[in-house]
């Protein structure tokens, strides 16, 4: 059930999360307040 529930986060994640955050994330740079805001919109 957890491992069902992870995939299905993971799955939205990776369809939903902006590119430019994402590139932010997989180079290790600090994410702005903007980032988050984005990401909550």
């Amino acid at each position: 059930e957890e491992l069902a529930f992870r995939a299905e986060v993971r799955a939205f994640v990776e369809q939903k999360l902006p590119a430019d955050v994402k590139r932010k994330v997989d180079g290790g740079i600090h994410l702005d307040r903007d980032d988050y805001l984005g990401w909550h919109q």
